[in-house]
């Protein structure tokens, strides 16, 4: 059993690459971040959850890292025609699953139950756990001096305005989960990490996708409480993150773009750490925290490069 946490579109990817390695897809489990997620237009849309789902049915944007292929977007035509809130983009094939969600939400299904319902009715084995069946909301406090704001009337917005809306733009200060410390991780959650052979910290932003999971008390401690079986893969390469604001919430956060900080951030959560060949200068620095250091292409451009780092992976890890 292999346990991923994972958040955005870099570790979907991984994920959709470790589960083609195996014969048996039931034996990874995705712990998927869900401190993305928000209610609009009435409906209620998880990102990452739906990355990873459309990664493992082969279904994904893969250009883009999330959506569906071959996407159509005449429901959000419409919507911004009538003068309605169309900065949140939902393609026409994806509406299908938020209406699902919501509805089965309403019905008195938890986040888990319908995920598993999804995943079934799109073939896919692997298990896709949400970090937790509560409300979880990353929050980010920004400074107000710091970009061009229309309406905007506090300084503390959600993932999405901040990521989407206003496009990375606001200095950050500082980030919360609002409603971790009352959040309970399911059972499921729970028993593949303690079950697992190795749990795997996806190259995902550390504050922004794993941060989230690991705010949930109960999963924080059992990921430390196994630290010498816990792989990191670093999601900075050669000094910049491949996608996403990690390079700049780095140094608004007073710290280094580069994989020595994630290192560092990391050391007390992993005893592995995968970084990509361009950052092998800081092998020593990076082995001197206490790593089992492996160094590889980390780079995934396509289904076959994620694969390839899966196995490189799995080929050190259990020799």
């Amino acid at each position: 059993m292999i346990s991923v946490l994972t958040g955005g579109g870099g570790g979907a990817k991984f994920i959709q690459g470790l589960v083609a390695c195996f014969k048996d897809p039931e034996s990874v489990a995705a712990i998927v971040n869900t401190g993305d997620d928000l209610d609009l237009h009435g409906l209620r849309i998880s990102p990452d959850i739906d990355s990873v789902t459309y990664y493992l049915a082969d279904k994904i944007n893969f250009k883009t890292g999330w959506g569906i292929a071959d996407e159509t977007f005449f429901a959000m035509g419409a919507l911004e025609a009538l003068g309605g809130e169309s900065w949140f983009s939902l393609g026409d094939k994806d509406l299908g699953t938020h209406l699902y969600r919501t509805q089965r939400l309403l019905q008195g299904a938890t986040l888990s139950q319908v995920t598993n319902e999804i995943a079934h009715r799109l073939g896919i084995t692997a298990k896709i756990l949400p970090m937790t069946d509560n409300a979880v909301s990353t929050m980010l406090k920004v400074d107000l001096d710091s970009f061009e704001h229309i309406g905007l009337t506090g300084s503390e917005i959600g993932f999405q305005h901040y990521f989407v809306k206003y496009r990375c733009m606001p200095k950050v200060l500082s980030i919360r989960f609002l409603n971790a410390d009352t959040a309970q991780a399911s059972e499921a959650v729970l028993r593949s990490i303690e079950e697992s052979e190795l749990i795997i910290l996806g190259p995902s932003n550390p504050f922004l996708s794993l941060d989230p999971i690991l705010s949930i008390a109960a999963i924080k401690d059992l990921i430390q409480e196994n630290k010498h079986k816990v792989l990191a893969i670093s999601p900075i390469v050669g000094g910049k993150a491949l996608k996403g604001p990690l390079s700049k919430l780095l140094l608004e956060l007073g710290k280094k773009s580069d994989v020595l900080s994630v290192a560092e951030y990391l050391k007390d959560l992993a005893s592995y750490l995968v970084i990509d060949e361009a950052d092998v200068s800081h092998s020593d620095l990076i082995a001197s925290m206490g790593y089992d250091l492996l160094v590889t292409n980390t780079v995934m451009k396509n289904k076959d490069d994620a694969m390839q780092l899966a196995q490189f992976i799995l080929d050190r890890v259990f020799k």
